[in-house]
C-alpha cells in the first residue's frame, strides 16, 4: 500500500490540534490516576474528552476565572 501526502487547510489543523491537544490532556489526567486508557476505543477516548473537558470547565467556574471559549491550542 502506498502512502498518499495528505493536505489539510488552515481550519482542519486548527481542529486537528485541539483534538490531539485534548487527548494528551485525557491521558495525561487519566494517569495521575493511574488508569490505563484505550485510545482504539474511538467512542471511549471521545466519551473520556468530553467528560475531561466538562470537569475542567465546572473546575474554571468555581475558581471564578473561566477561560474565555475558544482559548485552547495544542500547547494548552
Amino acid at each position: 500500500m502506498v502512502e498518499r501526502a495528505h493536505r489539510f487547510g488552515a481550519r482542519q489543523i486548527e481542529r486537528i490540534s485541539i483534538v490531539v491537544a485534548d487527548i494528551s490532556k485525557m491521558v495525561a489526567a487519566m494517569e495521575t490516576l493511574s488508569i490505563g486508557v484505550d485510545l482504539t476505543d474511538c467512542a471511549n477516548v471521545r466519551h473520556l474528552v468530553q467528560k475531561i473537558n466538562d470537569a475542567e470547565l465546572q473546575m474554571d467556574l468555581l475558581s471564578g476565572q473561566p477561560e474565555p471559549l475558544g482559548s485552547q491550542t495544542a500547547a494548552d
